[in-house]
C-alpha cells in the first residue's frame, strides 16, 4: 500500500505544477529606443499617455507618425525615423 506520505508529496507536488501554470511570466524591463525630446528614463506607462495625448490631439493614428517593420507592415516599428512626419 503507498503509505500517506508519498500520496500528499505527490498531491502537494501537483498544486505546485497546477499554480506555476497561472503565474504571470516575468517581463524585461522596458526600455524606450531613440528618444530624442522625451526623457531615456520614462516608464511604458508615461509613455503611453504622452504618445496617446499626441493621437487624441492630432486625430490621427500610431502610423501617421510611425513607419513599420520590413517584414510585417502590421506592427510598428516606434523606433524608426523613416517616415519623415515624424520628424517634426
Amino acid at each position: 500500500m503507498i503509505n500517506k506520505k508519498t500520496i500528499t508529496l505527490a498531491m502537494l507536488a501537483g498544486v505546485v505544477v497546477f499554480l506555476s501554470a497561472f503565474m504571470p511570466k516575468q517581463q524585461e524591463a522596458f526600455k524606450a529606443k531613440n528618444l530624442k525630446v522625451l526623457p531615456k528614463n520614462i516608464t511604458k506607462e508615461d509613455l503611453d499617455k504622452v504618445m496617446d495625448g499626441f493621437k487624441a490631439s492630432l486625430g490621427v493614428r500610431c502610423n501617421h507618425c510611425h513607419a513599420s517593420v520590413k517584414d510585417n507592415p502590421r506592427k510598428m516599428d516606434f523606433a524608426s525615423d523613416e517616415n519623415p512626419k515624424k520628424d517634426v
